[in-house]
């Protein structure tokens, strides 16, 4: 019961980026049966309300279920149902985007989505360039709401409250990433929870993490992350592998949701480059100063044995996430050579860091 409990939990957590429910829906079912089966039948009767406030529609089969909790999910359901329902009026600027109530697709654009049952419930609107917008909110019995979805960023999901989970979080996604990428070395960049800079690289082929590489952030974080970047080579192989004696435990604790480049990375439509980390450009210049300040969980990478692509993300004035432009210093103007052996920016915000040697 207590591992489906927290089962349970972070699947609904992660309702903030799921157009699906089924997975939760079925933990919650099983953790009912659990329950019921070990004479919990209040436990039971509050899973099952979950499961209603999701899809009301849903009934249980007898061919998958024993009597006794199609019986008790039944009058769960009947009693439920009974109350006023709701209504959630979702306002969309985009007419083409998707919004998704719950896991189930509601329409395009601004929609009515009526017959909620009262309780809380999970509003994804998403649109084709990849923004999006999440809400968790809580309907009342006969309530009539609105929400005002603004699609002006990239969303990924919500970053975990606690080191032990942003970490899970930073390695499946990253791992993601490298899946999808490079069949090499991922660059893992960016700041953690108590504002020290960090990298550390994660091998696709393995799923290993090689030890982590960290400093204050000082007055320019990502003068400090360049630094760590230069001595990471260390790690590597001649052949670009993970060394087998650098390899940890511990996945760094970045923050998933403030990772603008990486969202547009994962959520916006791209030519693959599977296997191979791009080389310096022609429009790409050496750079004596780097004009960013680094976001957590904002680097990523593919490595190799002489050099690490990654993306940095400029700090947003104000705080908040998103894609802002950089404060200080010039963009790329098309011209100059990539010349050096300092780090080089292209115009989509990706720098060439060469190892030593």
């Amino acid at each position: 019961i207590d591992r489906l409990d927290k089962a349970t939990k972070s699947l609904e957590f992660a309702m903030s980026a799921a157009t699906d429910s089924k997975d939760l829906m079925a933990a919650l079912l099983l953790l009912g049966t659990v329950q019921v089966s070990m004479g919990r039948s209040e436990g039971a009767r509050a899973t099952y309300k979950r499961v209603v406030v999701l899809d009301p529609e849903r009934a249980l089969e007898p061919v998958h279920f024993s009597p006794k909790v199609v019986a008790l999910f039944s009058d769960v359901r009947a009693s439920v149902l009974q109350v006023p329902r709701a209504t959630l009026r979702v306002q969309v600027s985009d007419p083409s985007a998707s919004v998704f109530v719950d896991g189930r697709p509601r329409g395009m654009g601004s929609v009515v989505v009526d017959g909620l049952v009262a309780g809380t419930h999970h509003v994804l609107v998403t649109s084709a360039s990849g923004f999006r917008s999440y809400f968790r909110t809580r309907l009342g019995p006969g309530d009539q709401q609105m929400i005002t979805a603004p699609l002006n960023r990239r969303y990924i999901g919500s970053a975990g409250a606690d080191s032990q989970t942003r970490s899970v979080q930073t390695r499946d996604l990253y791992t993601g990433v490298g899946d999808a990428l490079t069949n090499g070395l991922v660059l893992m960049a960016g700041q953690t929870l108590d504002g020290r800079v960090a990298v550390q690289l994660l091998e696709t082929r393995t799923g290993n993490v090689s030890r982590t590489l960290s400093d204050d952030s000082g007055a320019d974080p990502a003068t400090s992350l360049l630094a760590l970047v230069a001595q990471i080579g260390m790690f590597i192989t001649d052949t670009g592998s993970l060394r087998s004696d650098a390899v940890a435990r511990e996945t760094i604790a970045f923050d998933i949701e403030s990772n603008p480049v990486l969202a547009r990375l994962l959520l916006q439509p791209q030519e693959s480059t599977r296997g191979a980390v791009p080389p310096p450009s022609q429009t790409r210049r050496q750079r004596k100063k780097m004009p960013w300040y680094v976001w957590a969980g904002i680097g990523v990478a593919a490595a190799g044995a002489t050099g690490v692509a990654f993306a940095l993300q400029p700090k947003k004035s104000g705080g908040g996430t998103g894609g802002a432009e950089p404060s200080t210093g010039e963009r790329d103007g098309g011209g100059g050579g990539g010349g050096g052996d300092g780090p080089t920016e292209s115009e989509t915000g990706t720098v060439l860091v060469p190892f030593p040697g």
